[in-house]
């Protein structure tokens, strides 16, 4: 992951950054495990696509059974993002993560759009 996000930085250093920390999809339903992230889906995609900005988006995606009820899951104890729900969009500036969203503000279109 760290060699992904350095590597996709180095080669869009024009672009606005931002990791999305994302439930992986559930192969029986077909949709994301997470139902927050269910719902975040089409609001996220929307902010993003009328955004009018270049941006590289970064998608971690979350393993249901390694993630659920682990406080040792690796991004939850990550320093630069203590992750603690799904789906979090993380602005990534110099570097650095700079500001999040967190679940129910991920879901919110008006939020979504200004953080973008």
């Amino acid at each position: 992951f760290n060699k992904t996000l350095s590597d996709a930085i180095a080669t869009k250093s024009d672009a606005t950054v931002f990791v999305l920390f994302f439930s992986e999809t559930d192969n029986a339903t077909g949709l994301p495990w997470c139902p927050d992230c269910r719902r975040a889906k089409p609001v996220l995609q929307k902010a993003f696509l009328s955004s009018g900005k270049s941006i590289l988006l970064v998608v971690a995606m979350i393993e249901k059974l390694a993630y659920k009820f682990h406080d040792d899951y690796p991004y939850r104890i990550d320093s630069r993002f203590m992750l603690k729900r799904i789906p979090t969009l993380v602005h990534i500036k110099d570097g650095n993560a700079a500001h999040q969203l967190g679940d129910k503000e991920c879901q919110d279109y008006e939020l979504a759009q200004e953080f973008v």
